[in-house]
């Protein structure tokens, strides 16, 4: 049993260590947003969405992330430059389903990016 993170403990974390964090699907995208941390910003926390307690993987589990800490980007505007959502592009835009209201949620250019590198 792997031992799972706290979201907001996380993004306490974030802020204490002044370093942001990024919120990424999977595996797949973890090891390609990790490799361009250590080369950028090496103290950069990547994390997939279900490394956190009661997440799931994928980008149902970003955009949860993200709803849940909603609140703490409008309580501590500060918050919104210590946490970054990220998925990659699918069906949502063409269901006009793409949750655009969401401070901190960045939706990549092509439907996969591992496809692309």
């Amino acid at each position: 049993m792997s031992l799972k993170h706290d979201l907001f403990d996380a993004l306490a974390r974030a802020r204490m260590i002044s370093e942001p964090m990024i919120i990424v699907e999977g595996k797949d995208d973890y090891q390609i947003y990790q490799s361009i941390a250590d080369i950028v910003k090496p103290n950069l926390e990547v994390y997939q969405a279900d490394e956190f307690e009661n997440y799931e993987a994928g980008c149902k589990g970003v955009i949860k992330c993200l709803e849940v800490l909603q609140p703490k980007f409008e309580e501590r505007p500060d918050n919104i430059r210590k946490v970054l959502g990220i998925i990659d592009r699918d069906a949502r835009p063409y269901r006009n389903d793409l949750p655009t209201h969401l401070k901190g949620l960045f939706v990549t250019k092509y439907y996969s990016i591992e496809f692309q590198i």
